[in-house]
């Protein structure tokens, strides 16, 4: 865990309302749509709506907006005839193409009604896209919440995916198969089934207009009749009266299959990098396609969109998820945060979001930031760091919570220990915000079913009550977190159930004093804590160091502020942090908890220069991996750790070692 305590790290998180926001209209023409012009445009998450010179866009997600205020999803008219039915899908291939052969059911329309959080999360770890509206109806607004104007606000309402046909619903969870489908990835036979079933196909402008206008038919006015036939594509063909197109189709022009690349602003390195992994989501009715960015932020869809689709950001992979909460609504934190891009139209090739940086800890776009960054964080960790250090990865499938607090983070691990109840007084404890409001047991006890068992690490990104921590901060937080559940993940979970309650006891005992929240030296719980906290802090810092070097800002530790060059010239703050930890300073409550032990272990430095730090270090050489290796399920101390190191690496330079550890105190 991380300084402050999980109680800090929750600060504020009850005090979230839901409140509807006003809908935005943009309107286009269809002239200005098909421009030729092939400068494109970036949306910028504090965008609603907009244009480029080859698409546009409305209903995006607007960043300046407070996150507590929620927008309502609103839906249309529902789509008439089944357009995405196997008979009427059969009838637009042989309409396009003169041929239906092969073609066959390939997907499902379902929906779940979980009874409760257990259910919820069980669906959620499907890995299959949720939606908690009707996806066969026309999509007016996309919003955080859905009110079907039945379900209690706190009870989980009926969800909806499309699912592939092989898809097994869990045991135990009323399920509904509501239709099945033939879903294809080409537009053009997607619109007519839309024509020849009656519903309209969007062929203007991002405008939604009317909610009934899917009910209109599609007509010659939409095309160009007086074309020759050739010139005429598919649907408009048929429409227009013409023989339709020859087997097969034309090749989907590469503008309709949306692709682009997606950001995040990092207020350090005064850039925009990619987002690595993160997923989205495209939507047209019952068409839904996924896809995840790579390495650098670029994302690749298949299937080919025509008429006005929906795209969604998910902070979510097979490494993490990240969470945070939305109103009243304790459910919805199950889901992973996300970002409704909006809906477009228009050449979609090259659609480019970048997630500004939000200094506002309220807005909505400073969430979508700190879950962007976390997101990265992880990845970074496992397949940069990781990989590269030999300091293993964290669980799969890890869940974080994310929230405006202006504490830090807690990595208690309950989703991965299993630990399914946690007392009212443990959330009082840790949860009730620190600004004079008091919540009921019921309210409190409704966040503790919540969390229990579905949350393990907890990241606050605040670094005052208004402004939001700095990119060098918020990643050092969670490169900390991260390492207690690499941590975790090595020397299991009998150890770390150990650890957290060794921290949960001192949180406790020295709750709101000056000892919270790792306690004294002189307690039973300190040896583990010492291990577990020192190795965190280390790696940390070092990792900090090792993306922003002497880009990053200052860090304060033992009441010292530690910079680029200060105390110690050519070390940057993180690394000058680490050298210059000092055991002695009696000031620092905490001076028993190693940070700098380790680099000591590793650098070609002597700290006992006329510094800050009398230690005569003539040990280098040790590596991450070495460090790491050591970390086993039972060694609980830093005694038992120095033990260990120098047995497995045949006591490479002990006399050296041994002088570092009675420096710290061991």
């Amino acid at each position: 865990m991380h300084t402050p305590s999980l109680q800090k790290a929750l600060v504020l998180i009850a005090a979230v309302i839901s409140l509807f926001s006003c809908k935005k209209e943009f309107n286009a023409s269809e002239q200005f749509i098909s421009s030729s012009n092939e400068v494109l445009g970036s949306i910028n998450s504090t965008s609603s709506s907009g244009s480029t010179g080859d698409y546009c866009w409305e209903d995006a997600e607007n960043g300046l907006q407070s996150d507590s205020v929620l927008k309502p999803t609103i839906l249309g008219s529902k789509l008439l005839g089944a357009p995405y039915s196997l008979v009427k899908m059969k009838q637009a291939y042989v309409n396009l193409t003169g041929s239906s052969i092969g073609v066959v059911e390939n997907q499902k329309y379902i929906r779940f009604k979980p009874t409760n959080n257990n259910q919820l999360a069980q669906l959620e770890d499907m890995d299959i896209d949720l939606f908690d509206y009707p996806l066969d109806y026309e999509l007016i607004q996309e919003g955080d919440y859905y009110d079907d104007g039945v379900t209690p606000i706190e009870q989980i309402p009926w969800l909806y995916a499309v699912v592939d046909m092989n898809f097994v619903a869990p045991s135990g969870i009323t399920t509904e198969v509501l239709q099945t489908l033939h879903v294809p990835n080409d537009y053009r036979i997607e619109n007519e089934a839309f024509r020849i079933t009656g519903n309209y196909v969007d062929t203007a402008g991002c405008s939604s207009g009317s909610s009934s206008a899917i009910m209109e038919s599609m007509s010659s006015s939409s095309c160009d009749c007086s074309s020759r036939p050739s010139a005429l594509e598919c649907d408009c063909r048929v429409v227009c009266g013409f023989s339709p197109c020859l087997t097969p189709l034309p090749p989907v022009p590469v503008i309709r299959i949306p692709a682009g690349k997606i950001t995040v602003n990092d207020d350090v390195l005064q850039a925009d990098v990619g987002i690595k992994k993160v997923r989205l989501v495209a939507r047209r009715f019952l068409k839904i396609e996924r896809t995840y960015t790579d390495n650098i932020g670029n994302y690749y869809f298949t299937k080919s969109f025509r008429n006005k689709f929906t795209m969604i950001m998910k902070f979510k992979n097979a490494n993490a998820s990240v969470y945070g909460l939305r109103g009243a609504r304790l459910w919805r934190m199950l889901f992973p945060n996300r970002i409704n891009m909006g809906r477009f139209r228009g050449k979609v090739n090259n659609v480019t979001y970048n997630i500004a940086d939000n200094n506002d800890v309220r807005s909505r776009g400073a969430m979508n930031w700190a879950s962007a960054t976390i997101h990265n964080t992880v990845q970074e960790y496992n397949y940069t760091h990781a990989t590269a250090l030999g300091i293993g990865t964290v669980p799969d499938k890890l869940k974080i919570l994310t929230l405006p607090g202006s504490g830090n983070g807690s990595a208690p691990m309950f989703e991965k220990r299993y630990i399914t109840s946690v007392s009212n007084y443990f959330f009082r404890q840790f949860v009730t915000p620190s600004i004079g409001m008091e919540y009921t047991s019921a309210y409190l006890g409704a966040i503790a079913g919540a969390l229990a068992g579905r949350i393990d690490l907890f990241i606050t990104y605040s670094a005052s009550e208004t402004v939001t921590k700095t990119n060098d901060k918020l990643t050092e937080l969670c490169y900390h977190e991260l390492t207690h559940a690499a941590h975790y993940k090595k020397a299991g979970t009998a150890w770390y159930n150990n650890f957290v309650q060794a921290e949960i006891n001192q949180i406790i005992a020295n709750f709101n004093q000056s000892d919270a929240p790792y306690g004294p030296k002189n307690t039973p719980d300190a040896p583990i804590i010492a291990l577990g906290e020192s190795w965190a802090y280390h790696t940390g810092h070092y990792l900090t160091n090792l993306k922003y070097g002497a880009l990053s800002g200052s860090f304060f530790e033992q009441g010292e502020p530690y910079s680029n060059d200060s105390p110690i010239s050519g070390l940057s703050s993180n690394l000058n942090l680490l050298e210059n930890f000092n055991p002695t300073i009696l000031r620092d409550p905490f001076n028993w908890i190693p940070q700098g032990l380790y680099y000591d272990l590793m650098d070609n430095r002597n700290d006992d220069q006329g510094d800050y730090v009398p230690l005569f270090d003539n040990v280098a050489g040790y590596t991450f991996q070495q460090l790491f290796n050591s970390l086993d399920s039972d060694v609980s101390s830093i005694q038992n750790y120095k033990i260990r190191l120098l047995n497995e690496n045949g006591n490479n330079q002990a006399t050296g070692v041994n002088t570092i550890f009675t420096f710290y105190g061991y």
